[in-house]
């Protein structure tokens, strides 16, 4: 329906003439009320309006914007007559026009007149802890089209708003009489404040901490549930039931009792902060993040303090702040308090049966931070818009900073900025989302934070950790009599101001902060060298000397690489398995960063460094700290931003290529589901089970005649990896490229290779015959998003014999020639050789027919300040970080315009510009605001590739390019839901019962799998000695360990910040996180996190298992009792995942047997 301006009686339109400046006429529309306004706008303004407007005869399109009346259009009282009955139905139905308007908006309004936030208590009541009373005129809508609850509470001068999005809520119930309605929240409400009356719009909205500053003393502890008093109206239960519906949430009848019993009053919460002030840290923290996460109330832990405080006394402080966490993450995954109507003392009663249950079941080794020198616990801290959330400590690798002060670790903290649900914060395209980031985020950067009654200030970032939003702070301490500051910890780090490399550095407070970042880098330390044994050489640079051919490219000698390598296997298993040394590591030493290339011409021990190399002066520690070592080439998976560049470039097997390895890819799924050999080579080009080696194991039971897929829990396993596999290929275009790869890039060290020439030598696994990579071979580097940044160069092939890479080829690196006009890395998204890793590939169908010159990717122009940066300068930064970082929105924009218009496209190459100026913002200080970005025609839509996973309501295009013909071919099945852990408690497992056990186990009770796999151990070893008490004793403490430490990972990764919300064991084991998300970004993050901690747990319970002695006898004896050890509880979490550790190590241990008796054999023939 169309509504004629003419027909509203009470407005005011003026027209003010045309101007020579201005071709378009402006006026005004004076319309009787602010609310008439909003609803105005929202219907018939904006770029696609929903309704049009006529003037006179004809539709136009009007661009208005809500404003007080200016003096141009002064109200007088005429402009507003009384009309006759027949203005008057004709104005009711403009009313009518408009308010349906709004109910087909936001739904169906009830009113209300009280909020009240509180607890959900064990005794099943409800009790009121904070209360909003009095609230004429407000009410609760639901927003469909948002898909969120919004209660508007009208205040005198302002609106506040709470904000729940349908997602959050658990569970609602409605009183029969519909007087009340409860909200079981996942997470924490948002809320708003807006002018004096509720804007729909919500433009001038600005966000907030709390409502007010009373409420914000309770947010900590009362934002999961929400209690809403509506005014009396006729159908407001059926219409709050209606609200649900809409939402998807189901109603209960359930309606609480309700009590007010002072939980967190002011005298509770002065009582409860006494007492951590007066803890040690460790043990604060940790009850400190038991009363924000919600699982127990500040009363709860009151009661527990006297029995908390003894244990300490008793046991000592690390004991008692492992038991705590242990108590915690116990209470999160049991319903340890359901029983039959518990009241009062009972209630009381049973959370101390509940201590005394977990003291028993408790082992101090389950929460000790592991005993490696190259990891230290990490406590970390998310900071949302109206809690803190407190997680930790788990291991993470060392860092210089951290290795620095090993022993203190305890006083720094990793800090990072997030949504309600953990989400990395987004900026709202209609609230005041900078002024909510510099008020929140900006005052703890600028100021510090009080966390347990300790003083934290911002310290630094790491280059990873800003992409995160994640930062590092610290508090004083002592170390050797002297205070420990942010100060000298900075001063430690090196000399930054008047350095030669750098002269400005000092006045640019981002590239300060990218400098200091290096000390933060995650590294392992190898070995100290000597100054005589360092050596900086010029780099090699194009004949006008702007461009390196070196850019952090260095060479160490063949002796020093081979301590370096020694001294990282001694230290990590991880290093041990690789199969080779190798002859290239990414490092940082001191003030420098880059790559290490063997150079066999270098003597004795030396390491070279270029100028190009060095940062920053650091004459302490000479330290190599090795960031990386490339012993293995990577797979090579395509994208959609290069397969949209390739398509534009003309690839020479044209789109059938990229479906036949798409369609290759979805028939290996296919084919996996019944094949453990299949699924073993299915899953390790997508990275997928690394952290249990399920490839290995998955190939080792196949020769063991067991590639029917035999065990449900792998069936689940796999499903869970093809699910990952098959969203990859649909909404990412991750589809693998059999026989390219990924390498790290280098430097020719013996000046061999001509203009246009590359070396490419790659091993895949051990004992594989190298790949001399030879012929015309693509390469990119990611992120490509210009058309030069695909080009075509010619590899050597195998190199000439007697030729320098014929004695000493360097393996697992692409080598670039030092010579030309240009030094082929900085063509490639303006890369270098530092570490960045590149892309290529010799499958002539994937060559394009065409390539373009590359952008100059000239040096950008930086940020500074007028006086040498200070800490506020770098904690501004980023502040203004976490608003501008707009490299994700200028990306999508890319592709989405580029499927419309081209890659070559004004458009396209301006936004691929713009890209570069965003990739280096992190190092310049310079954002690209979202002004600059070129428009694109919204009319079309979005191309359907674009769509999210989760449900959108916004129009999508077929595409026709070959990201929309390759997405529709992708058919996800049914999400699979792993099961989740059972939420009841267990007893833990007596050692006596694990010895009656083993006394008593047989071929005879296995299942298949497992007679399989003894038959196959069987000739090793003896029965007898797997009933060894001691041994039996290592494996029971060692499992006892390892699955409160798998919970704690499975808590901690979850995709979403809730109270009980856990990754299940399929998933862990997958190496994935099957939940949707509206931020893939995040859930890769998240992913990226679960795989380092699993890693290190599963390599700490590997290194277990081999034990002192690493004699693959005993090895295998203790794999084969970790492995039949969880059969005793074999649906208990951890049981299953604690097998895939032990099976692996059973099948290295008979490798390496048979490699000794093999040596044997040999030896004595010699002989």
């Amino acid at each position: 329906m169309e509504l004629a301006v003419s027909n509203i009686d009470s407005f005011q339109l003026s027209v003010l003439s045309l101007s020579d400046a201005c071709q378009s006429r402006t006026g005004a529309l004076l319309l009787p009320t602010y609310e008439i306004g909003s609803l105005f706008m929202r219907e018939y303004c904006g770029k696609q309006p929903r309704r049009a407007i006529r003037l006179g005869l004809s539709r136009t399109r009007l661009v208005f914007r809500l404003k007080p009346p200016s003096i141009l259009c002064t109200v007088q009282p005429a402009a507003f007559p009384v009309a006759g009955p027949h203005k008057q139905v004709q104005s009711q139905k403009v009313q009518q026009t408009l308010s349906c308007a709004a109910r087909v908006q936001q739904g169906p309004t009830v009113g209300i007149h009280t909020i009240q936030f509180g607890w959900e208590c064990r005794d099943n009541t409800y009790s009121i802890e904070f209360e909003k009373t009095g609230l004429a005129r407000s009410h609760l809508i639901f927003d469909e089209d948002h898909r969120q609850f919004r209660l508007h509470l009208v205040q005198s001068e302002e609106v506040l708003s709470i904000v729940l999005r349908a997602s959050q809520v658990v569970w609602a119930s409605i009183d029969p009489s519909g007087a009340a309605m409860f909200f079981s929240l996942a997470s924490a409400p948002t809320y708003e404040a807006s002018g004096s009356v509720p804007d729909i719009t919500r433009r001038g909205s600005i966000q907030l901490s709390a409502l007010d500053s009373q409420h914000e003393e309770y947010t900590p502890y009362t934002s999961y549930s929400l209690r809403v008093l509506c005014g009396k109206s006729a159908g407001r239960y059926n219409t709050l039931r209606s609200m649900c519906q809409a939402a998807h949430i189901s109603v209960h009848s359930y309606v609480y009792f309700i009590t007010r019993q002072n939980i967190f009053s002011v005298d509770v919460r002065a009582r409860y902060n006494a007492w951590l002030a007066a803890e040690l840290f460790d043990i604060a923290f940790q009850v400190d993040a038991i009363a924000r996460a919600g699982v127990m109330d500040l009363q709860e832990l009151l009661k527990l303090k006297p029995h908390l405080e003894k244990m300490r006394s008793s046991l000592g402080s690390s004991y008692t702040a492992g038991f705590i966490r242990y108590l915690g993450e116990e209470a999160r995954a049991t319903s340890w308090y359901t029983a039959t109507n518990p009241t009062g003392p009972v209630a009381v009663d049973r959370l101390i049966k509940f201590y005394l249950r977990c003291k028993k079941t408790f082992n101090p080794s389950m929460m000790l931070p592991f005993s490696d020198a190259e990891t230290f616990p990490c406590y970390h801290v998310t900071i949302t818009p109206s809690r803190f959330i407190l997680s930790g400590p788990f291991p993470e690798r060392n860092n210089r900073v951290m290795r620095k002060y090993a022993s203190h670790t305890s006083n720094f903290l990793r800090v990072d900025f997030a949504d309600e649900e953990g989400f990395q914060y987004r900026m709202d395209r209609v609230l005041d989302s900078r002024r909510f980031v510099r008020e929140r985020f900006g005052r703890f950067l600028s100021q510090g934070f009080v966390l347990v009654d300790r003083h934290f200030d911002f310290l630094q970032w790491s280059q990873s950790g800003l992409k995160q939003h994640a930062v590092w702070f610290v508090k004083e301490f002592q170390m050797s009599h002297d205070t420990v500051t942010v100060d000298s910890i900075i001063a430690d780090l090196g000399t930054f101001h008047d350095t030669p490399y750098d002269p400005r550095l000092m006045y640019c407070p981002a590239r300060l902060g990218a400098r200091r970042a290096l000390a933060f880098t995650t590294t392992d330390a190898a070995v100290e060298v000597e100054a005589e044994e360092i050596v900086v050489e010029p780099d090699i640079e194009d004949a006008n000397g702007k461009r390196s051919f070196t850019d952090g490219a260095g060479l160490i000698s063949e002796e020093l690489m081979t301590a370096v390598w020694e001294e990282l296997r001694k230290k990590s298993r991880r290093y041990r398995r690789a199969h080779m040394m190798p002859d290239v590591i990414q490092h940082r030493f001191q003030g420098s960063k880059g790559t290490s290339t063997v150079s066999r011409r270098l003597p004795g021990r030396v390491l070279v460094i270029r100028p190009s190399m060095i940062k920053f002066e650091a004459t302490g520690s000479r330290m190599v700290e090795v960031a990386a070592a490339f012993t293995r080439a990577g797979p090579f998976r395509l994208n959609r931003p290069l397969i949209m560049l390739l398509e534009g470039l003309r690839i020479r097997g044209g789109y059938e290529i990229l479906k036949k390895l798409q369609d290759a890819v979805i028939q290996e799924t296919k084919d996996a589901a019944n094949s453990l050999s299949t699924a073993a080579r299915l899953l390790e080009p997508h990275g997928l089970g690394t952290g249990f080696k399920v490839s290995s194991v998955f190939a080792n039971l196949a020769r063991l005649e067991l590639d029917s897929m035999p065990d449900p829990f792998f069936h689940r396993v796999l499903n869970v990896a093809i699910y990952h596999i098959l969203r990859d290929l649909k909404y990412h275009a991750r589809i693998p490229v059999p026989g390219g790869y990924t390498l790290v890039g280098v430097a020719d060290p013996y000046g061999y290779l001509g203009e246009g020439e590359v070396f490419a030598c790659v091993t895949t696994s051990t004992n594989a015959e190298p790949i001399f990579l030879e012929g015309e071979m693509m390469i990119s580097r990611s992120p490509t998003v210009h058309p030069g940044d695909v080009q075509i160069v010619r590899a050597i092939g195998r190199p000439p014999k007697g030729s320098e890479f014929d004695k000493h080829p360097i393996m697992n690196a692409l080598v670039f020639a030092t010579i030309g006009k240009r030094p082929p890395a900085s063509c490639l998204g303006n890369g270098d050789l530092d570490g960045d890793v590149y892309v290529c590939t010799t499958k002539e169908e994937l060559l394009p027919k065409q390539t373009r010159a590359p952008a100059s990717y000239d040096a950008a122009a930086r940020k500074e300040v007028p006086h040498q940066s200070t800490q506020q300068d770098m904690a501004d930064f980023v502040t203004e970080f976490i608003c501008s970082d707009n490299i994700g929105i200028i990306a999508s924009r890319w592709l989405e315009l580029a499927d419309k218009r081209g890659i070559f496209d004004p458009g396209c190459l301006r936004l691929a510009y713009l890209h570069s100026l965003a990739t280096d913002y992190p190092k310049t200080g310079l954002p690209v605001p979202l002004e600059y970005l070129p428009g694109t025609d919204m009319r079309r839509g979005r191309p359907d590739w674009s769509a999210p996973e989760t449900e959108g309501s916004r129009r999508f295009y077929q595409s026709t390019r070959y990201l929309g013909r390759l997405f529709r071919e992708v058919r996800l099945p049914v999400p699979p839901h792993p099961q989740q852990p059972k939420q009841t408690y267990e007893e833990r497992l007596e050692l006596g019962k694990v010895t009656a056990f083993f006394r008593d186990d047989s071929r005879a009770s296995m299942n298949a799998i497992d007679a399989k796999v003894h038959d196959f151990v069987y000739p090793y070893i003896q029965a007898a000695p797997l009933r060894h008490q001691q041994r039996i004793k290592q494996v029971w403490e060692l499992f006892s360990e390892y699955v409160p430490r798998l919970r704690s990972i499975c808590l901690s990764c979850n995709l979403y910040q809730r109270r009980s919300a856990m990754l299940t064991e399929e998933e862990i084991v997958a190496g994935t996180i099957v939940a949707h998300t509206s931020q893939p970004a995040l859930r890769k993050e998240r992913m990226s996190q679960m795989r380092e901690q699993i890693s290190l747990l599963t390599e700490h319970i590997a290194t277990r298992l081999n034990g002192d002695d690493n004699n693959p006898h005993e090895v295998l004896k203790r794999a084969w009792a970790a492995y039949r050890l969880p059969t005793l509880r074999p649906e208990s979490f951890g049981s299953k995942s604690f097998r895939f550790i032990a099976i692996h190590e059973i099948f290295d241990a008979v490798k390496r047997i048979v490699a000794e008796d093999s040596q044997a054999g040999e030896g004595a023939g010699d002989g």
